[in-house]
């Protein structure tokens, strides 16, 4: 059984101890024990198979949690892979400054998820545009590209991301079960069939014509690129559904001395399908092209707002900003401070006791030369005001007539011992008479026995 001081020494340790790990946790990186849909994800949807993938081909691959600067070296490949359509509406300034960036010879890929397949995140993307005013293809200037729904059994796409008609809701309960099954899909839980389809190259992945030749994909709501005649691709990488018709997974638009890259289908580098037939070569490619330094963004995925709060005090940008901030603040607390010297000597209490204070009073009031009569005169008024007070008059009727008359109510006697102090009290005050200390050391005690 434990004392009480070992019960609150054990319950002192406990809490110090998930302190530290709280702290600590804090500090890790923001990889939400691998279920988001980052480079962080080891569920089916995440994609660090390919980020190990890259590091176990000594391939230089970082992930960044910090906004896209246009400072990185234009012979790195930066992945924006599924970023989130809030963050892009909110934040577009990041995005135009990376095209001077791409125009002086860097490499931006980019994949997003096509319409129609998450019908939650379809909504969103469509009260984002409707506030915001904006998407991703306008800020990264590519009006003439649109994510398109592609069917593998159907020859007419959907560009609109329309819900399918197995998807088109007639009751509350379908609604509810819609919903349901959308949080599953945001969350990887949901069910996925995969397909098998040919691959053509041309034009810049025409180099991938011996390695590429098929393709691992999800059965329902694949992901396509219509590209508009106006614009030029680089590049194209088309599949072939089962009735010979073609679609665009991928295409790559050359800015400059650099090029974006548009993949349809972020699926082709998700840990579910990145080991199938030549989906990691593809990725490969994608990513490194050339020996490139590859740059996992996970700002688009919100890892600075909802990641782990300490964790960004590791990044040199982040702690700078901070300790910066902290400097400022002591520099401002500083300067409006009151700089206390050495501390003073503890002083004795001079303090009088009531006693020793009274008797001082009295030795300096016995200096003067009429102290006794002012002593009597004192002391005759507050005993007419403590007892008119204790027998409940009202302080105009404080004078020896009235008090007496009112003590002699109750005792006669005690009325008459008052009178006669009060008339001995006013014949020692009279002007010009000045009794003796004798006399007024008895006139004292007398009417103290009147209290």
């Amino acid at each position: 059984m434990l004392s009480a001081r070992n019960a609150v020494l054990a319950a002192l340790a406990v809490f110090a101890l998930s302190m530290i790990a709280g702290t600590v946790s804090l500090m890790g990186p923001p990889d939400s024990h691998g279920a988001a849909v980052d480079s962080y994800g080891t569920h089916r949807d995440g994609y660090r198979a390919v980020f190990e993938l890259l590091s176990a081909f000594d391939v230089p691959v970082e992930r960044r949690i910090e906004p896209p600067s246009p400072d990185l070296p234009t012979s790195t490949t930066l992945v924006l892979w599924m970023p989130h359509d809030d963050l892009v509406a909110n934040e577009p300034a990041y995005l135009e400054r990376l095209l001077p960036w791409v125009e002086r010879g860097g490499r931006l890929v980019v994949a997003t998820q096509p319409p129609g397949r998450n019908w939650l995140s379809t909504v969103m993307q469509a009260v984002s545009r409707a506030k915001k005013g904006g998407d991703l293809w306008t800020t990264l200037k590519l009006p003439g590209v649109r994510p398109i729904s592609i069917s593998l059994t159907e020859t007419n796409d959907d560009p609109s991301g329309t819900p399918s008609p197995r998807r088109i809701l007639h009751s509350e309960a379908a609604r509810r079960e819609e919903i349901r099954r959308a949080m599953e899909e945001s969350m990887g839980l949901h069910p996925v069939q995969f397909t098998t389809v040919t691959v053509t190259v041309s034009g810049a992945f025409g180099r991938l014509r011996d390695r590429v030749r098929k393709l691992q994909f999800p059965t329902e709501d694949l992901g396509g690129l219509e590209i508009d005649d106006s614009q030029t691709t680089r590049g194209v990488i088309e599949c072939v559904r089962p009735n010979g018709d073609p679609w665009t997974v991928a295409a790559s638009f050359e800015r400059g001395r650099g090029e974006i890259v548009v993949v349809a289908e972020p699926m082709l580098l998700m840990n579910a399908s990145v080991a199938q037939v030549d989906n990691s070569s593809l990725a490969f490619d994608l990513l490194v092209s050339e020996g490139r330094r590859v740059v996992f963004d996970e700002f688009y995925h919100g890892l600075s707002v909802r990641g782990n709060p300490l964790w960004l005090l590791t990044k040199s940008s982040y702690a700078v900003v901070t300790l910066a901030i902290v400097g400022l603040l002591a520099l401002e607390l500083w300067r409006r401070a009151v700089l206390l010297g050495p501390p003073l000597e503890a002083t004795a209490k001079t303090r009088r006791t009531i006693i020793e204070y009274i008797e001082a009073m009295a030795r300096f009031l016995n200096r003067a030369r009429n102290s006794r009569p002012f002593l009597l005169s004192e002391v005759r008024g507050g005993v007419l005001r403590t007892v008119g007070d204790r027998l409940g008059l009202s302080p105009s009727k404080h004078h020896p007539d009235a008090i007496a008359a009112k003590m002699s109510k109750r005792s006669p006697r005690e009325a008459d011992q008052f009178r006669e102090v009060m008339q001995q009290l006013d014949a020692a005050l009279i002007p010009g008479s000045t009794p003796s200390e004798t006399e007024a050391i008895r006139l004292l005690q007398r009417i103290s026995r009147c209290l």
